[in-house]
This record gives C-alpha cells, structure tokens and sequence, in this order.
C-alpha cells in the first residue's frame, strides 16, 4: 500500500467532466517522485494544451495524449504556476510557456491484464516505480455509490463482472491485498484479492478517494501506464516532428522496420540520446546516428523489456556543429506485432493538427531502400526524437 510509504499525493477532485485521464496521469508521476519530493501538478494545464480534437470535457483522454503532451516537454507544470488553476470544469485555457519541472524520457505501457491471476507486472512497477495508470468501467451509480449493483458502499468495494464494453474511467492502483476478502463484494468474487486504487472524485467519496477493486473485475488492468520524471537538467533541447506522438502505427507486415528522422543542429551541441516507442515486450533495437551522411559513433543495440515510450542514452555522443545535417535510424524488431514504426498522423476527430513536411522522416523495410513517410500519408511524421545537450561555450539559437 503506497500509501503507507509516503508514495501517494493527495486526492483531488476532476469535478464533473471527463477528465480522469489527466488525474490518473499525476497520480501515476507524483507518486513516482516521493516520498523525496512532493509536487502538484496542473491537470489544468495537461487538459486544455493536449493539442488533440477531442473535447476535453465530455470526450476525456487516454495516456497516449499525457504521453505527447510530456514527452514534447510541455509539461509537468505546477499547479501554482497556472494563472487559471486552482483546477475548475469551466478553466478553459491555461497559458503555454510556463517553467517546466521535469523532463519525461520514460513512459511504461505495462500490458493489459490476460486474466484475474495476471497481476505480476502490475506490482512490479508499483514496487519499482509507484502509482499505475489504469482503467475501469464505472457505472452510472459509482460516483453517487447509490444504486449501483457493483459498488458496496458499506466497504468501498469495486467488482464489474461484465465482459464488455471497454474501460472508460481513468484511476490510479496504489496497492494490493492478496487476501481482501471476496465477500466484501456486492456480488461474491469467485476469490480473494483486490487491488487498492486511487480515484479522482474526492476525498469524501469512497474510502477517503479511494476504493478496492477485485482481482475478478473484468475491466481493471487494461490501458496501463508508468510516467516517469526526470530532473531538467538531463538535457538541453529535444528535436522532434511529432507534438502529438503514437497515433498509428506502421509496417511491412512483419515484425521488423526501419525509419529515419533528419535533423538540423540549431547550435554546436552532443547527440546524447534518443527516444521512441516500443509497441511490443521484448523488442529489439538498433541505432546508427549519421552526421552530414557519414556514420558517426558505432552502432547501439539493445531490448526494451516493457513496450511504451522510451530514452536510449547513446555510449558515444556524436559531436554536432551548427547547421550539420543528423540522421538518427533505428531498426526495431517488435516480437508479434507487424507495424513497428509509431507515427504521428492527422486523424480526423483526433490528432487533426498534426503537421509534416517532405524528407523529415524515411521507412524502409529493408534498410537500403526508404521511402519519404510524408510520400505515403500527407502530414505524416515518425515518433522518433534527439536529444542534445549545449557544447561548453556554445549559443544555440
């Protein structure tokens, strides 16, 4: 129980619109910085500068959008720092620009849960990092905890038993009790066992904001996430085309690709690391970084455990002058899955705003022929970033 360990932040309260997703986002990254620091950050601020189609309100939003919003380094921001926080439903801006707290180079998408005893991955990161994203589906009487056949509210116990439809209510998981007793379920769970969550409808809602659910729910588990926070001065400046990040994914029908993203050096800098997302467990990497067409460094191979959004720390920097012309390429073998290459695209409803311009990023199946990505989909753009840090004496525009 996270709890105990000084690794939860208060409860806080979304109010009465669909903004879940940016709540279970915080919960999930401040856990992860305490018990040494204790941050509150504006939910605010990640709802209204999103950048997606969807309204805010009503339509939510899901750990890709907090996943784009921080990893472009908009965000985290204080709440303090947010001229229209305190949070409110009708603060319906909130101003770019503001000081940045941490840097998020890391975002875990653990898998969804297989079945009710598919549990390990789940306490492993809440043991290694603290509070996990996840979904629930929450009924019409949840909130009230009045007429609603899988709430007791004499226990602030939790257990859906429908098969479908998916998850649409964002929460926390904080903690576990292999023994919670199945009884204290409205309707008896064909066992023991609970998970310990951290909701967003207050502290006087539930068990002081927070409520059990069962290891039986069928809907807990799924569309997991892990923020992480990293300090500021990590590096110096992120290179990138896609603001929006994950939309879609593409491939050759088998579970290797490669794609390319050209970039030009605003300043004398050090290539020091660079980040992407891993669709499936176990994928297998390959980074060769180019400087004005020439190879640079060698070659950097590795696995990445957990799919998600991750920062390769490169064994050599490569040294940039200004104006040079870099290429990072990865090759990426994704075990299972046939469309290894996350892009950023403008689907409408969604990621609309999405923008590209022709011989930013490349594909290839076989690393020797490539094809200009916004060739085969207009505004297209890889989700592959660079990072640098200034050269000592150096000015960087």
């Amino acid at each position: 129980d996270l709890r105990s360990l000084g690794k939860v932040t208060g409860v806080k309260d979304q109010g009465y619109v669909s903004d879940c997703w940016a709540f279970a986002t915080y919960a999930s990254l401040e856990s992860g910085l305490l018990p040494a620091i204790n941050d509150n950050f504006s939910e605010n601020n990640l709802r209204n500068n999103a950048g997606f189609d969807v309204d805010p309100y009503y339509q939510g939003g899901n750990r890709w959008m907090s996943t784009a919003y921080l990893t472009r380094w908009n965000g985290p921001v204080y709440a303090s720092d947010d001229p229209n926080d305190p949070y409110g439903p009708y603060s319906i801006t909130s101003p770019t620009g503001l000081k940045v707290q941490n840097h998020a180079q890391n975002v875990l998408f653990l898998p969804d849960r297989a079945s009710s005893s598919d549990n390990n991955n789940i306490k492993w990161a809440i043991m290694n990092y603290g509070a996990v994203y996840t979904s629930v589906y929450a009924t019409s009487g949840m909130e009230s905890m009045l007429n609603d056949s899988y709430f007791n509210a004499l226990t602030n116990a939790y257990y859906y038993t429908v098969s479908n439809p998916g998850g649409n209510h964002a929460v926390a998981i904080v903690g576990w009790d292999d023994n919670y007793s199945r009884y204290n379920f409205s309707t008896t769970a064909p066992g023991n066992g609970a998970f310990i969550v951290k909701n967003s409808w207050s502290s006087y809602w539930g068990d002081q904001g927070y409520f059990y659910v069962s290891y039986y729910d069928t809907r807990i588990g799924i569309e997991n996430a892990v923020f992480m926070a990293d300090p500021v001065t990590n590096y110096n400046h992120v290179y990138q085309y896609d603001p929006l990040g994950w939309v879609l994914s593409y491939g050759y029908l088998t579970n290797t690709a490669y794609f390319d993203n050209e970039f030009v050096a605003n300043g004398n800098e050090r290539l020091t690391a660079v980040g992407f997302y891993t669709p499936a467990v176990n994928s297998q990497y390959l980074i060769t970084i180019y400087n004005n067409g020439v190879q640079v460094g060698t070659n950097m191979s590795g696995t990445i455990a957990v799919p998600g959004y991750h920062t390769i720390n490169l064994t050599t920097p490569a040294t940039l002058n200004k104006d040079d012309v870099f290429d990072v390429e990865v090759r990426l073998t994704t075990p299972e899955y046939n469309y290894p290459i996350a892009i950023e695209y403008p689907y409408p409803g969604y990621s609309s705003r999405a923008i590209a311009n022709a011989t930013e990023g490349f594909v290839s199946e076989d690393g020797i022929y490539w094809t200009d990505i916004d060739s085969l989909y207009n505004d297209t753009s890889i989700c592959l970033k660079a990072y640098t840090i200034d050269t000592p004496g150096s000015v960087t525009g």
